[in-house]
């Protein structure tokens, strides 16, 4: 279940600093860049290079655990793990892990979470553009950004461990240690009394839920229901329908005590 981003033009969603997480993570160039962004389906995407590559239209993906190549975009690229600087939003990470496959149609790449959780990731949907910030300082965002005030909520890291990579090879494609890269959140969705956990993710489209979560909800309000959708998942298309809830609220891990934040009137499937 995925959340759509917190404030309708810009949000600060992958929260950390550069060398933290007990990794040795560096990078070159200065941070907090002000660079051009383009959305698909509210998806960032920003122009990457990797190694000696042409620059290519690349998705930025906090939901991603790993950075990844799609081969059929990168002639000459074998399936499997690689390693090459990386250069994203006027940063360029060296030497830098990643995995290739032919994952999908239409992308050629994905700037994972394992990349982006050592910076400040702030996007500005409405002006199609987004920094990497090490440290966050709100003086190194445009001043001709209007937005509500922010409101920090906190959130859990999870996930982590050893991959092994998919693709065609002479034996085996290899593994990749992934870090913590799910953003874990607290959540009440309309009048529930009992909040549960939701996943933030910068390449949702929307918010999506489990059908039970729908059905407990019920139908208020006369809930409005689109069958006939398909959404994309880790497992293919899927059939689903899509459906709107009137409120999500988002509460931190300690609820009564973070501060939360609301949005109403909320798309999803």
């Amino acid at each position: 279940m995925t959340p759509a981003p917190l404030r309708p033009w810009l949000a600060a969603l992958a929260v950390a600093t550069a060398c933290t997480g007990g990794d040795d993570f560096s990078y070159t160039g200065i941070s907090a860049q002000v660079m051009p962004m383009t959305f698909e389906d509210v998806i960032p995407h920003a122009r990457v290079t990797f190694g000696g590559s042409l620059e290519r239209d690349t998705v930025l993906d906090t939901g991603s655990p790993l950075t990844i190549v799609n081969t059929p975009y990168y002639p000459g690229l074998t399936d499997g793990k690689h390693e090459d600087d990386i250069a994203v939003m006027g940063i360029v990470v060296p030497r830098y892990t990643y995995a290739a496959w032919n994952f999908a149609d239409g992308v050629s790449g994905i700037v994972g979470g394992d990349i982006l959780r050592h910076f400040d990731f702030t996007i500005d949907y409405k002006g199609g553009r987004g920094l990497l910030s090490d440290p966050f300082d709100v003086a190194q965002l445009p001043a001709d950004v209007s937005t509500a005030a922010a409101v920090e909520v906190p959130f859990d890291l999870s996930g982590h461990g050893r991959v092994r990579l998919p693709g065609v090879c002479d034996g085996d494609c290899g593994s990749i240690d992934v870090p913590a890269t799910r953003i874990l959140m607290q959540a009440r969705f309309e009048g529930q009394a009992d909040p549960i956990y939701v996943v933030v993710d910068t390449g949702a489209t929307e918010l999506s839920m489990d059908p039970q979560l729908i059905s407990a909800l019920g139908d208020v309000l006369g809930r409005p229901r689109l069958d006939g959708y398909k959404v994309g998942t880790v497992y293919g298309p899927k059939d689903a329908f899509e459906t709107r809830v009137w409120r999500l609220t988002l509460l931190g891990n300690n609820p009564g005590v973070d501060p939360t934040v609301s949005v109403d009137d909320v798309p999803g499937s």
